[in-house]
């Protein structure tokens, strides 16, 4: 197995708005195969923009830690940690089509 090299997280911000709506169109037909469609209003940078405060004002409450996930300065997926307890979270996550296959959820979960 190969593994994942320059793999960086960082929380969620508003700045991130245009590169993700970029990242969640691109792989959008790949993220409906396999999990819950987003709602249309979602691709569209307002919607992004909503999403990202939503998140953001779950992460004030302590409710979920909205992640960007990025390999060599890219975004290859997001993920959300919820219910954060002692040692362990619930993980949410979309990894990017091109990035799966190469232990990236393996090595993105284990550095979390």
């Amino acid at each position: 197995m190969r593994h994942v090299k320059d793999v960086t997280f960082h929380l969620l911000t508003h700045e991130d708005a245009v590169e993700l709506l970029q990242f969640e169109r691109a792989e959008r037909a790949w993220f409906e195969q396999h999990i819950e469609a987003r709602p249309e209003c979602f691709y569209t940078l307002q919607g992004v923009a909503k999403h990202i405060i939503d998140c953001l004002a779950l992460n004030a409450q302590r409710k979920m830690h909205p992640l960007i996930i990025r390999q060599r300065g890219v975004i290859v997926g997001r993920a959300n940690l919820r219910n954060i307890a002692d040692d362990h979270a619930w993980v949410g996550y979309r990894i990017a089509q091109g990035a799966g296959g190469r232990g990236g959820r393996r090595a993105h979960l284990n550095t979390c």
